[in-house]
């Protein structure tokens, strides 16, 4: 019995509120059970019950004082007028108390299902999506509904039972009492008239409406059909003259409508709803019973109406107790899918079971085999396995590792087995020798942080997003870790400065114009920003080693670099460069200042990327006095910070793929205290340059400074295969080579070679 009564939807809820909102279960008891035996235990003036027979019997009262033209009494009448409001304040309140909790009931499991979702085996709510065939936006929605309805059966059906049934004995008592003056003609009285008003409609239906209606829908779908097809077949009509004979076959239609609506079952079925309405047959047998009853029991018609209505009151309740009763049917039909959610295990329970690593040594992965679910059931065999490596791989602390195949090669699976969303089907996944089984899942993603090629950006600014990884991470934090990212070389396409510029003009330096273009060669003259020696850095920008330009790429950033600081000691106005920018430069230089430190920001970005050389640097920041800004200046106030405080709607339309990228990998570098970093594909709609001059060089840095192990899943291996330690090369889900890039080149590895694009040696065979 303890068993079933633990399994019941409304005990589940209720744990789930004590663990959860404590005031929020004592209020649903209180109103619902508490509140309602204590007023009916206190004087009539509390008593919902009691007021309402005070207020039958008045009002039976004033009635017998109308009908026997009698003195009109104020006092009774005010008493009932008093009596009336405050029964409907008091009935109000309790329906106002019920509704505010029935409200936040609903809003808790809601959050009770998303709870589960989140906390649960991927894959746990599958069973009702299939079966049902729902897409994911109605799972939330049919889930919710099925358990509130339950609950509501508990909280507002259940009491509403016990409610009715007591005040039904009570009631029923109080006229048992009166048995020698209720005569059996006036309990059958209101019974007799509601089968016949039950059978009376169902009749009228049956008989007459239901055919009008069948012909009449025939009719309406017949004609909307012939509509439909001459708006298809309209230019045949017209070329071949077939417009009458079209009208001819839809005033056949109308006149069959006509001829159901002129019918003489239509005539009879207005007739029966006409007298049906008006009650007659009722007040007829009304009438004929009071005065049968008032002669046999030698009563009044007070004492009649009186009598009824107590009858009719009693009555109401059996309805309402039969109402509950036939309600527990259909709630029972809820019960064995709601028991089946409700009972949806979470690893937050499991991880309170489980070890807790603090510390990364080692990831070791022997023999995996995994299969997702076969939901045909044994009539199609065993599920095909997804991975099946029959090797072992093993993964060091502050090593990059990467790891490549073709499209459905098991990456992913792979991957998501890592971070414990499945569990293998065979083999076994350690970390610092314990089996992943048991070490809790909540450690395990606190170790591994993961990046997904169609990462989740929540609706919020860009600022909001970054601090997902990591919520007490500081702005300057922040800042830094959207510059690794590559944040900023995004969130250019998206300000609008009010500068018209070609994509050529902004990319190349001067030196790669047409140097016969006089007005190529020259900046327009826009007035640099005051960036301060004295903001603060952080750690990522202090260690951040660009890699060395080439010997063109020097020559052109050194005249890049003069002519910036060429503009700075001339006049403005001798300059009269010959570019769309000119007339807009004007403008900037009059007030808008902000806009002109954003241009001058993406010119001294081309020198930051590139990387120039320290020295030479300097020496050229010595003679003119200007420091070079880092690719986003510091600014005073972050808060205002043009792209960090940029907003992202729900689904985030309004970026890009890349963009969306570069903010998920942004995470990665605001949370240190993950140890080993998943990317897959967390770049792949991210242009080379990006990936080669801006992310990889800070990645690395960022994993080397931290001792973080990189775990890079990717198909474009040719831009990082000399700066991995250890690359995993999968095919059809099993690990087919493994090693450096010059150890795979050596032992002439056919798949990894066909990966790069390159033809296997013949001479050289696998060691």
């Amino acid at each position: 019995m303890g068993a079933v009564v633990n399994g019941m939807p409304i005990s589940v809820f209720y744990r789930y509120l004590w663990h959860r909102n404590k005031t929020l279960l004592f209020k649903t008891i209180a109103i619902h059970y508490i509140i309602p035996v204590i007023l009916e235990l206190l004087p009539w003036i509390t008593s919902k019950r009691k007021i309402g027979s005070i207020l039958r019997d008045t009002k039976v009262e004033i009635s017998h004082i109308m009908s026997t033209n009698a003195p009109y009494n104020s006092a009774l009448m005010t008493k009932y007028v008093v009596l009336t409001i405050y029964y409907s304040i008091l009935d109000n309140i309790h329906s106002h108390l019920i509704s505010i909790v029935a409200v936040e009931n609903r809003l808790q499991i809601r959050r009770m299902v998303m709870e589960k979702l989140l906390y649960s085996e991927i894959g746990a709510f599958d069973f009702l999506r299939k079966k049902k065939r729902i897409g994911p936006y109605e799972l939330e929605y049919r889930i919710s509904s099925s358990i509130n309805t339950t609950i509501s059966f508990f909280t507002f059906t259940l009491p509403n039972f016990f409610a009715s049934f007591y005040a039904f004995v009570i009631e029923a008592t109080l006229l048992l009492r009166k048995g020698n003056k209720i005569d059996p003609l006036i309990i059958l009285h209101p019974i007799l008239i509601a089968v016949y008003q039950k059978v009376s409609q169902k009749l009228r239906i049956h008989l007459i409406e239901k055919n009008e209606f069948k012909l009449k829908d025939t009719y309406n779908q017949a004609m909307s059909k012939m509509i439909s097809n001459t708006v298809e077949g309209l230019s045949d009509i017209q070329i071949n003259n077939l417009q009458e004979t079209q009208l001819s076959l839809f005033d056949d239609l109308v006149q069959k409508d006509l001829s159901t609506s002129k019918s003489f079952s239509s005539l009879v079925s207005s007739t029966w709803r006409s007298i049906h309405s008006r009650s007659v047959f009722e007040f007829a047998a009304e009438v004929y019973i009071a005065h049968k009853v008032m002669a046999r029991q030698g009563i009044d018609n007070q004492s009649y109406r009186k009598t009824l209505l107590d009858i009719n009151h009693a009555i109401r309740l059996a309805n309402r107790l039969t109402s509950s009763i036939i309600s527990f049917k259909s709630i029972y039909k809820h019960q064995k899918k709601v028991k089946k959610l409700l009972n949806i295990p979470t690893f937050l329970e499991e991880d309170s079971n489980l070890k807790y690593i603090c510390k990364f040594d080692e990831l070791k992965i022997s023999n995996v085999k995994f299969s997702y679910e076969n939901n045909g059931g044994a009539l199609l065999g065993p599920p095909p396995l997804v991975l099946d490596l029959q090797s072992e791989m093993v993964i060091h602390p502050g090593k990059i590792y990467a790891l490549i195949g073709q499209n459905r090669s098991g990456k992913s699976t792979l991957n998501h087995i890592l971070c414990k969303l499945y569990s293998p089907t065979e083999g076994q996944i350690t970390m610092n020798g314990i089996p992943y089984s048991e070490i809790s899942r909540s450690s395990i993603r606190r170790m591994i942080s993961y990046v997904s090629q169609r990462p989740f950006i929540f609706p919020g600014t860009i600022l909001d997003n970054i601090r997902v990884g990591n919520p007490d991470a500081t702005e300057e934090e922040v800042l830094a870790a959207a510059d690794a990212a590559g944040v900023f070389a995004f969130a250019e396409n998206y300000l609008d400065d009010g500068l018209h510029h070609s994509d050529d003009d902004f990319y190349h330096p001067p030196s790669s114009i047409n140097k016969n273009n006089s007005s190529a060669n020259v900046l327009s003259p826009i007035k640099p920003p005051q960036f301060t020696n004295s903001a603060p850095s952080t750690p990522m920008m202090q260690n951040s080693n660009p890699p060395l330009p080439t010997p063109m790429e020097n020559k052109h950033l050194k005249h890049l670099k003069h002519v910036h600081h060429q503009q700075q000691h001339h006049n403005q106005q001798q300059l009269q460069p010959q570019s769309p920018i000119s007339a807009t430069t004007k403008t900037i230089e009059q007030g808008e200042e902000l806009e002109s430190n954003k241009l001058v920001q993406r010119v001294w970005s081309v020198l930051n990327l590139a990387g120039m050389d320290g020295n030479e640097s300097d020496e050229e920041e010595e003679g003119d006095g200007v420091s070079t800004p880092t690719i986003v200046p510091q600014l005073v106030d972050n808060s205002n910070h043009p792209i960090l405080n940029q907003v992202i709607e729900m689904g985030a339309k309004n970026i890009s793929g890349g963009f969306a990228q570069s903010i998920a990998l942004a995470r990665i570098f605001v949370r240190t205290e993950a140890k080993v970093v998943i990317l897959d594909e967390a770049m792949s709609q991210m242009d080379a340059y990006k990936k080669r001059e801006i992310i990889f060089p800070k990645l690395f840095q960022f994993a080397e400074r931290n001792n973080i192990t990189l775990i890079i899943v990717t198909h474009d291996i040719q831009s990082i295969q000399n700066t991995v330690d250890h690359i995993f090369v999968l095919d059809h889900g099993k690990l087919i080579h493994q090693g450096s890039h010059n150890e795979l080149i050596e032992e002439n590895a056919f798949g990894y070679m066909k990966l790069l694009g390159l033809k296997r040696n013949p001479s050289i065979s696998f060691k």
